[in-house]
């Protein structure tokens, strides 16, 4: 049954029928990558339980470089096919997720006798823009336009820069998007529920968890347990 509330009311009526359930797939963390694999089960019409043993986006979630990028460096490795598929998973981020990711530029002065140089640097920016259909072109300065707008760049051997976008997200906003995505497509998901234990059993997994608030332990099942704990 699917369900929009993300509240306090659901986790509490949930701990009630915690004990002895049945999952058919229990992810254990609830970072970015247990919110994304839950929201992504759920819509498989999956039984899904998410467990979040502090706050959802405690960890390395919260502690990212806010970036959602390209991997424009992976162009000087030849790595193509991993940035244009980079580049694709970007704009449909920003195309699910608006206003939680948005664009950002980065200029990237160049200096005579350094690499990359100029030239060099426009190549490889013309072919980053090609991975998106042109959609973030990059925008060359001259040196006199890099002084003018960026007076605390270093001008010794300046020869230009150029500019362009990437984006940025606020990760932990992002995250908790996903999980009420999740939760609204049929996915339980808890957080200060920690995974205490877990056995094999015939064809499942006898799992077991402690409320962190109330300090309580409960006992499930599981067809499908996922790691996605940092």
């Amino acid at each position: 049954m699917k369900s929009a509330e993300f509240s306090y009311r659901t986790r509490e009526n949930f701990l009630k029928s915690l004990e002895g359930s049945e999952w058919e797939l229990c992810i254990i963390g609830g970072g970015i990558s247990g919110a994304a694999c839950a929201r992504d089960a759920a819509l498989r019409g999956l039984k899904v339980l998410l467990l979040e043993g502090h706050d959802f986006s405690s960890g390395t979630s919260s502690g990212s470089s806010k970036l959602i990028h390209g991997g424009i460096r992976y162009l000087e490795h030849k790595a193509f096919n991993l940035v244009f598929h980079a580049i694709q998973e970007r704009e449909l981020l920003k195309k699910l997720y608006f206003p939680f990711v948005q664009d950002i530029d980065f200029v990237f002065p160049t200096y005579k006798g350094r690499y990359p140089s100029k030239l060099l640097l426009r190549i490889g920016l013309g072919l980053y823009d090609s991975f998106s259909f042109f959609k973030k072109s990059h925008q060359s300065f001259s040196k006199e336009e890099v002084k003018e707008s960026f007076p605390y760049l270093k001008s010794d051997n300046l020869t230009g820069a150029l500019i362009y976008q990437d984006s940025f997200t606020e990760d932990y906003r992002l995250v908790i998007e996903l999980i009420k995505s999740a939760i609204h497509e049929g996915a339980t998901c808890v957080s200060r529920l920690e995974f205490v234990s877990g056995s094999a059993q015939n064809e499942s997994f006898l799992l077991e968890a402690r409320d962190q608030i109330k300090d309580k332990n409960y006992r499930f099942k599981a067809k499908k347990v996922l790691n996605c704990a940092g």
